[in-house]
């Protein structure tokens, strides 16, 4: 639920990415990078064995084999003709899944006052997109390969895995030209993952706010083979309530609208929301999934670097 904002306006507010936000997101990448510092934020070694230089586990003999990775060793000890395997430390591949529903056009952080890094987001799709992009610059600096996936409710769009050095901006330029709108659904996006190359890192960043609750964390779980993060975004609005006088609450989604005394619901509603919050992150640490909460007032560089570390 949400305040009205008609769809023309949040698309001339989400159109100010660039060049200012690319250089914000430039910065909270590097930022991020020098607070998790020795832990190496983002470098991925391969589950893949091959060539690399870091040893994995044996295994039996066949003929044809390199006889140069034939463990010595073991053969003297044991009389085992044995072959050495290593990790492969080939680079990444990541995919973004953002969430594009109308309710991530939602915000109320707009007028805080400006951070060493820059401005606040004004909405949650603002907050999910910085976050996003700069996951993405910090792999991309390493040699990786990004791709963006958005669920919105004109579907879903895709921009293919690349990487390189203007790889971010034309990020950046890309998701400017989006806008949160309908009602989307992720699990499409990421049943998308399935075709084709898969990734090694899936990085979804949504509000959760889908009717079916638990879909997306069902959708990350379902990827297979695949290492998810999920980063859920929400405003200090939606979890504080601050309202007090009676008014009207419009669905940024089409789902309608409430006339009610915000007064009269204020606790139940903070003792739900809280009760979400709580059941999002467990059901993705049963999936197996890296949850991370994401408040739009909150310093996105202490978010990201939780997330690298953990």
């Amino acid at each position: 639920m949400g305040l009205s904002t008609s769809e023309r306006q949040l698309r001339e507010e989400m159109n100010t990415f660039s060049p200012v936000f690319l250089e914000q997101v430039r910065q909270l990448a590097a930022l991020v990078t020098q607070r998790v510092g020795g832990n190496r934020a983002g470098q991925h070694r391969s589950h893949r064995v091959g060539g690399g230089t870091e040893f994995a586990d044996h295994r039996p003999y066949v003929p044809g084999d390199d006889a140069r990775y034939l463990d010595t060793k073991v053969l003297a000890r044991t009389g085992r003709y044995l072959v050495k395997r290593f990790h492969n430390d080939r680079r990444c591949d990541v995919e973004l899944v953002l969430d594009l529903s109308g309710s991530m056009g939602f915000g109320s952080t707009e007028g805080l006052p400006e951070a060493d890094w820059g401005p606040w987001p004004a909405t949650k799709w603002q907050l999910s997109a910085m976050l996003g992009l700069a996951i993405a610059g910090i792999f991309l600096a390493q040699g990786d390969r990004v791709g963006i996936r958005v669920a919105s409710g004109q579907g879903v769009a895709v921009l293919p895995r690349r990487g390189g050095r203007d790889r971010l901006a034309q990020m950046v330029q890309w998701l400017d030209s989006q806008a949160p709108t309908g009602v989307a659904n992720l699990e499409v996006a990421l049943a998308g993952l399935r075709e084709g190359t898969r990734p090694d890192l899936v990085v979804a960043v949504s509000d959760l706010l889908a009717a079916d609750e638990g879909s997306e964390v069902r959708a990350l779980q379902a990827a297979g083979e695949v290492e998810a993060w999920l980063v859920h975004v929400i405003d200090p609005a939606e979890q504080d309530f601050p309202y007090e006088e009676p008014g009207r609450f419009i669905c940024l989604e089409g789902g309608g609208e409430l006339s009610l005394n915000p007064r009269e619901l204020a606790t139940e509603y903070r003792r739900e929301f809280a009760a979400f919050l709580e059941r999002s992150r467990v059901a993705s640490l049963e999936a197996g999934v890296r949850y991370q909460r994401a408040r739009s007032d909150q310093d996105p560089v202490a978010v990201l670097a939780q997330l690298l570390v953990r």
